[in-house]
């Protein structure tokens, strides 16, 4: 016996251009919330607040304007300085979604990634520390105390369960 079977799948087809416009709606949001989680993380893990880990280890909260530039929506300050310091872009590349984040903050990067200062029209730089005394030197090498990256890496299991909670409820819409 010979047979043939016919499928007309074009309810499935249909159902996945739905997924799909779904997923596009949901996507942004879920990387936004990717960000908070972030930056929640790294106020938690990679800030000394007080006491604790060595200053060489961690940050200091000393910088308001560098850890509200990460916090959840600027710090809570609608408008403020933490607001506008953010890096917060989700951009669309045809179906791919790339969401970056980080801090507009000027020695964000040196603190992220550590590096070396020198002066630029002085022949010293001229600073004054903790205890009121000033000092000239020609460098500053300044060591990595990253609070971006780790906290990323810290939260890539949690992040990657959101995004798949995000699929789920588009999947059931």
């Amino acid at each position: 016996m010979d047979g043939q079977m016919y499928i007309d799948d074009s309810s499935v087809q249909e159902h996945i251009r739905q997924f799909s416009r779904e997923i596009h709606k949901a996507l942004p949001q879920a990387i936004s919330l990717a960000f908070d989680i972030i930056g929640q993380r790294s106020q938690a893990s990679y800030w000394r607040l007080r006491g604790g880990a060595p200053i060489r280890e961690k940050l200091t909260a000393r910088s308001t304007r560098l850890i509200r530039s990460v916090s959840p929506q600027g710090g809570a300050r609608p408008g403020g300085v933490g607001a506008s310091e953010q890096i917060r872009e989700i951009q669309e590349f045809g179906n791919r979604f790339v969401g970056r984040f980080g801090s507009r903050v000027p020695y964000a990067a040196i603190h992220e990634f550590g590096g070396e200062i020198k002066p630029v029209s002085k022949k010293y730089l001229r600073f004054r520390t903790f205890d009121g005394s000033w000092h000239s030197v020609k460098k500053v090498i300044m060591p990595a105390r990253p609070f971006l990256r780790p906290a990323a890496a810290d939260e890539s299991g949690r992040i990657a369960a959101m995004i798949g909670d995000t699929f789920a409820r588009a999947w059931r819409r």
